[in-house]
């Protein structure tokens, strides 16, 4: 396969992963990754490999042979894709620095494209036809992924039928840390669920818990699939399991770690209201974690469970 096809069939590959980024396709998270790397690597070589022609003398190959810049320009072109699309990674995957190397590759793509287009000058027709599609292309994927406008339309759609939408559009308009940390926190549940209509009615549940919760001096326990996700607790309350970033319990912690954390804190919780999909479980969970006080009571529904006194390690 020639270079052009591959270097824009690798594009072409990296858009239709972004998009199954809006599904809750189980391993989509993998896959983006192991595709989207295996892209910026396609980027990275295949345009500094020397070009080759099918020529008969080594005379025509000297009439034929590219420019000297054009060689350095794309180097520079195949580096900037794979920051782009490293980028790309990044920002699908909420992971951080996502915005410097989007930003980065975007512009550089763009002035190398434009050089390509403005000042290739050679005789060889079937490389220039190349080299401008090449450009062409690169200049289109910075215009689609460079932005921020994209990952905006696949949130939205990812996220429409859900309760997440209105975290993420709060997030979007207030632009602050702390609503960044709900909206990680209520997508992570979300992710966790695997379904919207799931997700709504216990974000409902949790809603009407937070009200009691402050009215009756509860805590509100959100537990999935033995991850929690607390945005309510101070950050200090984890520390002693090893917890020390807000962002760190935004993405969720593990059911032991966190009820070590919280029956071992100061103040001494003993009212608890649960939010969860298996309450049974998490129930057997709650009797067998050492707490600050001798009993405690925890609320489901309308059903109240007590415990204790004096649990023992």
């Amino acid at each position: 396969m020639n270079k052009k096809k591959l270097i824009i069939g690798a594009m072409i590959i990296v858009f239709l992963v972004s998009l199954l980024k809006m599904t809750l396709i189980p391993g989509r998270g993998i896959l983006t990754t192991l595709i989207t790397i295996s892209a910026a690597f396609i980027f990275l070589n295949v345009l500094r490999q020397k070009h080759t022609h099918n020529l008969i003398s080594d005379e025509e190959e000297e009439e034929t042979k590219s420019p000297a810049y054009a060689k350095i320009l794309e180097v520079i072109l195949g580096i900037s894709l794979s920051i782009l699309t490293i980028g790309i990674l990044f920002k699908l995957m909420h992971w951080p620095n996502a915005n410097f190397m989007l930003s980065a590759g975007f512009f550089s793509i763009l002035i190398c494209s434009c050089l390509i287009l403005l000042t290739y000058n050679t005789s060889n027709c079937s490389y220039l036809s190349s080299a401008r599609a090449i450009a062409i292309a690169s200049f289109l994927y910075a215009l689609l992924f460079g932005p921020q406008f994209y990952y905006h339309f696949l949130d939205t759609i990812r996220w429409k039928g859900s309760d997440v939408l209105e975290y993420y559009n709060k997030a979007q308009a207030e632009s602050t840390k702390e609503s960044h940390i709900i909206y990680i926190t209520e997508r992570n549940k979300l992710l966790q669920l695997k379904d919207k209509e799931q997700y709504n009615t216990l974000n409902r549940k949790y809603k009407i818990a937070q009200e009691e919760a402050k009215k009756t001096n509860a805590k509100v326990l959100y537990i999935i699939n033995d991850i929690a996700y607390d945005t309510d607790t101070p950050v200090e309350v984890f520390r002693h399991v090893g917890i020390h970033d807000p962002y760190e319990i935004s993405l969720g912690i593990n059911i032991s770690r966190y009820l070590k954390a919280i029956g071992a804190s100061t103040p001494k919780f003993n009212k608890f209201i649960l939010v969860t999909d298996d309450e049974r479980h998490i129930l057997s969970e709650l009797e067998e974690i050492p707490w600050q006080t001798d009993s405690f009571s925890v609320k489901v529904d309308d059903e109240i469970h007590k415990f204790g006194p004096n649990i023992q390690e």
